[in-house]
């Protein structure tokens, strides 16, 4: 098989222009890339998107295809300015990959996978929850099976990432839509900041800053709507989340569901341009004290600017009460015949 690759489109993930060539020769995504590294690599056991190493981009250098070019497709740019200060990787969705299966993290929206079948990089930076052109919600699963969306896993009887590649339901039908404008906004600001780079926003705060930030707000009102102290049950209403859409595996941002994440994302809507001062009446209404963050360990892990804890009332100290012992057991004296009988034999003694 003589190799040729198709051109990329704007956004594309590096992936999704590995599958849709596939599909272009006619062959599967698995095939197609057995014939480009051989044994030497299993690059769908692996995030390739994020992960792939510079020896192995290499090798579709000869394709008509600049080193910048194919590093567009990946999502190493993103993950420098998001995570350029961080140890972790946060906001890139996980893929959840076990061998060749997947349990989650690549989206897509089935409106743009009926009009143009391809991947879009903005569907693995976790705020993007919902696509702007068509206003629904991006999908993670087929509805029918509930497959995780598994498009390399394409056979020759059907080469179409429209099309569960389990059951074969139509992943373009299932179209949610929504009607709010203020996810939106969030999803425009946070996208816009990725093309600035690393220079500072127009909140005083890096870009890194205001990824760390808004992550950070995110996981704390996750952990609220699980805890739910009475601040917390004040915070979540005065947000109208909706506590039912709660996603079982909740603990990461980038494991959470879009419907989930469209929740928790209207605190950054609150939050994203307020001050240290503004942040710390706006908690302070809801009673939060400097306690309530301090106490949730999350805190530690995030190295973005925290001067609105120095706003915040703090919870009194209790004053350790010393007690006084009281002595139950009295010692009586003896009588006077005793005293004098032990007198006397000291006496003896001592003679």
């Amino acid at each position: 098989m003589k190799l040729w690759f198709v051109e990329p489109y704007d956004d594309e993930l590096l992936s999704s222009w590995l599958i849709r060539t596939a599909i272009a020769q006619g062959c599967q995504p698995l095939t197609l890339t057995h014939k480009i590294w051989g044994k030497s690599w299993r690059p769908w056991t692996s995030d390739l998107d994020l992960n792939i190493d510079s020896e192995y981009l290499q090798i579709l250098l000869s394709n008509n295809m600049s080193q910048e070019q194919l590093l567009l497709l990946t999502l190493k740019n993103e993950n420098k300015i998001i995570n350029s200060r961080s140890p972790q990787v946060r906001w890139i969705t996980k893929l959840g990959i076990r061998s060749l299966d997947r349990t989650g993290g690549l989206r897509f929206c089935p409106v743009c996978l009926n009009q143009q079948a391809f991947l879009k990089k903005s569907w693995r930076l976790a705020w993007n929850v919902c696509c702007p052109q068509h206003r629904c919600l991006l999908q993670t699963i087929c509805i029918d099976c509930s497959l995780p969306f598994s498009p390399h896993k394409l056979s020759y009887n059907r080469l179409d990432i429209r099309y569960c590649v389990r059951c074969g339901h139509d992943l373009s039908s299932q179209i949610s839509l929504i009607s709010s404008n203020e996810i939106f906004n969030v999803q425009r600001k946070l996208n816009s900041y990725i093309t600035v780079g690393d220079r500072y926003s127009d909140n005083d705060l890096s870009v890194n800053n205001v990824f760390d930030r808004c992550h950070f707000f995110l996981r704390f009102l996750n952990h609220a709507c699980a805890i739910q102290t009475v601040s917390d049950i004040r915070l979540i209403n005065d947000l109208n989340i909706e506590v039912s859409k709660k996603s079982r595996s909740s603990e990461n941002v980038e494991t959470m569901s879009p419907e989930w994440l469209f929740e928790l994302m209207k605190i950054i809507s609150v939050i994203q341009d307020k001050s240290a001062i503004e942040l710390a009446i706006y908690f302070k209404e809801f009673g939060y004290t400097k306690q309530s963050f301090t106490s949730r360990l999350i805190m530690n892990r995030y190295s973005f600017n925290k001067d609105f804890l120095e706003h915040l009332p703090s919870l009194p100290r209790k004053k350790k009460q010393l007690i006084k012992k009281k002595f139950t057991h009295t010692v009586e004296p003896l009588p006077k015949e005793q005293v004098l009988e032990k007198w006397n034999q000291l006496l003896m003694k001592l003679k």
